[in-house]
C-alpha cells in the first residue's frame, strides 16, 4: 500500500507524462497505483479512464487492450468488458 506522499509523487508523475505523450511511462506509474489501491473498482476505474486515452490515439488497442486485461473482468463496467472483448 502507497503513502500520501507516494501516491500523489506518482499520480504528480504521471499527469507529467500523460501530458507529454509518454502514455508506456505513465501506464508503469498507473499499474503501481493500482498495486497500492485498496479498492478494487477505485483500481479498475483508473485502469479504464487510461484504457479510454489509449484508444482515442492512432495504434492504442493493444495498450489499452493490455490495461483492461490487467484487472478482473468481475471489477470491470460492461463497457470496459465488451470493449476487452473487441479487442482481444
Amino acid at each position: 500500500m502507497l503513502d500520501d506522499g507516494s501516491r500523489t509523487a506518482i499520480e504528480a508523475l504521471g499527469a507529467l507524462l500523460t501530458k507529454k505523450g509518454e502514455l508506456d511511462e505513465a501506464d508503469a506509474l498507473l499499474l503501481q497505483r493500482v498495486d497500492g489501491e485498496t479498492d478494487g473498482a477505485a483500481a479498475a476505474a483508473l485502469l479504464v479512464e487510461r484504457a479510454r486515452l489509449h484508444l482515442a490515439r492512432p495504434e492504442g488497442e493493444a495498450s489499452a487492450l493490455a490495461l483492461l486485461q490487467s484487472v478482473g473482468s468481475a471489477l470491470l463496467p460492461e463497457d470496459a468488458l465488451a470493449s476487452r472483448a473487441r479487442l482481444g
